[in-house]
């Protein structure tokens, strides 16, 4: 037996190194190196007899899978003739034969980054659950294991509204041009690969519509997403998931607004009703869940609980970011204190300030009247700054 087999040089290598013939070199190197007898895993095996070394134990010195290189021949003859390990494999096949080998594996490990650099387009793993690695090697497969930031509380909000979850475990997202930049963050937020984002036009009855869509295939999260409760929306099922703080309720809130809500009003529209009398006793407000008459349900969240939703969580869809005006003199208190009101007053007009804090102008002078502070008289404002922008009021005023 040859115990000092021929070095590899790297540099000597071809251009093409295919798969069969790397496992062709393996099993002339390792026969090269390794005794008659091995014990492997607790159990004395015979490797090789009259110097050949068989498929079942070359696998079982590479994988414990004795069926492994059976099965990669297997695809290699049906065709694909481009068949390629993949990189987590290749890494496994290394730690195996160290392991048993030690130093003697040298000459292995040489093999395989041959195999490495011969072939720069290696998947990253075939293994079930793994194999989305190949089209989005940065993906946070687990990103919904644990909802423990609002970030995250919101983009489950969101699929909750949005997402199609259809067979073999692909996550759909489809969502109209207009609202492509929220695509483009949900795919960063999640390490999705953007060259897999695509657009399509569908004709609608009001004209052509483009619809941006990022589609991939991943066990782990669509796993996640039903142990959380999503039901599929067509069902009129679904319900509210259990979080562990109001402020995750409220960014999941506001991102099932994006995806559901109305556009300019603090409203849902939806069919279903379950989720609707969660948020009302979850949120403790008196807005009643209104039937339309077929099959959908309205909701009114109210400017309170609104706005709360708003400041809450900073980063949602922006044509939805909409304040709505507060009817009520004790937010407006609880927000700003006698000394800072005396001097607001003289620096910007009193609707201005309503608007500020999202209140009406009635509640700004009914406070003032309540703590005795003395307002300028009526057209003051016209007189002294007119032509004045609001935008150099608001700065003032900040």
């Amino acid at each position: 037996m040859n115990q000092n087999p021929k070095k590899l040089d790297i540099k000597s290598y071809n251009n093409q190194y295919s798969t069969k013939e790397f496992i062709e070199d393996l099993r002339n190197v390792l026969i090269n190196i390794i005794p008659s007898h091995l014990v492997i895993d607790g159990h004395e095996m015979r490797m090789y007899y009259n110097k050949s070394l068989p498929d079942t134990n070359l696998s079982f010195l590479l994988c414990r899978y004795k069926n492994r290189i059976k099965r990669i021949k297997r695809n290699i003859r049906e065709g694909n003739f481009n068949y390629k390990i993949a990189k987590d494999e290749l890494k496994e096949w290394e730690e195996k034969l160290i392991s048993i080998l030690g130093n003697k594996a040298v000459s292995i490990t040489t093999l395989i980054k041959k195999y490495r650099i011969k072939n720069n387009d290696l998947p990253i793993s075939r293994k079930n659950g793994k194999k989305i690695l190949n089209f989005h090697p940065n993906i946070k497969m687990d990103y919904f294991e644990n909802i423990d930031t609002k970030n995250k509380a919101y983009w489950l909000g969101f699929l909750w509204a949005e997402v199609y979850l259809g067979k073999n475990d692909a996550v759909t997202l489809d969502l109209s041009n207009k609202d492509e930049l929220l695509i483009d963050k949900f795919i960063k937020d999640l390490g999705l690969n953007p060259d897999y984002k695509s657009s399509r036009n569908i004709m609608k009855e009001s004209g052509l519509k483009t619809y941006i869509r990022i589609r991939f295939k991943c066990s782990k999260i669509v796993k996640d997403l039903k142990k959380l409760g999503h039901v599929p929306s067509g069902l009129k099922l679904t319900t509210f998931p259990i979080l562990k703080s109001r402020e995750l309720d409220l960014a999941f809130l506001l991102g099932f607004f994006d995806g559901d809500g109305k556009e300019g009003k603090n409203q849902f529209h939806i069919g279903s009703k379950p989720i609707l009398e969660e948020i009302k006793r979850k949120f403790e407000f008196k807005h009643q869940i209104i039937p339309d008459g077929v099959g959908n349900y309205y909701l009114s969240l109210g400017a309170k609980l609104f706005n709360e939703m708003l400041d809450n969580y900073l980063d949602s869809l922006p044509r939805k970011r909409k304040y709505f005006r507060v009817p009520s003199r004790i937010l407006f208190e609880d927000s700003i204190s006698k000394e800072i009101l005396s001097k607001l007053v003289w620096k910007i007009p009193i609707r201005n300030i309503s608007e500020i804090f999202h209140t009406y102008p009635k509640i700004v002078r009914e406070t003032c009247d309540k703590w005795e502070i003395k307002r300028p008289e009526p057209h003051y404002w016209n007189k002294l700054l007119k032509g004045k922008k609001f935008e150099e009021y608001e700065k003032e005023a900040n």
